[in-house]
């Protein structure tokens, strides 16, 4: 599958309003949530949200939400990234990520942060093996990532 990564359009809205992926515990489920937010977001001028599409030929695939961090500029907050249930385990996170990475770094933003709940463990090896640091916090229900850019 070839797969590339672009800047969401208006366009985009009403399918991340129902992508087709499996979230199905509470944290999953608000994940969920986020994705709907982005399709209606992209709507918005401007967007308050910066969405990038991993889109093969035919369909959206995936999809990553972020925002320049309210308290500091230069820090890149990811909110949320989906992969449909059948365009896993194909390199589709990873290539949202790069681009999310590139267009924080474009716009000025010296490191990325992602939160990940404790038991999402294939998010939590994803951003490991990307390596992210894992950042030294009680709260044992969501990990934070920083990734220096």
């Amino acid at each position: 599958m070839v797969v590339a990564c672009r800047a969401a359009l208006p366009a985009d809205s009403a399918f991340l309003r129902r992508f087709p992926c499996s979230f199905a515990t509470p944290w999953e489920r608000r994940a969920r949530e986020l994705v709907a937010e982005l399709g209606q977001d992209v709507r918005r001028t401007p967007p308050l949200y910066r969405t990038i599409i991993a889109a093969n030929e035919d369909q959206i695939v995936g999809a990553l939400g972020w925002q320049i961090n309210d308290e500091d500029t230069s820090i890149a907050d990811g909110l949320v990234v989906a992969v449909a249930t059948t365009a896993r385990r194909q390199g589709v996170a990873r290539l949202l990520i790069e681009r999310f990475l590139t267009d924080a770094a474009n716009v000025g933003c010296i490191a990325a942060i992602n939160v990940v709940h404790h038991q999402n463990t294939p998010m939590l090896r994803f951003w490991r093996a990307f390596g992210a640091v894992e950042d030294d916090d009680d709260d044992v229900r969501f990990k934070l990532f920083t990734m220096p850019l």
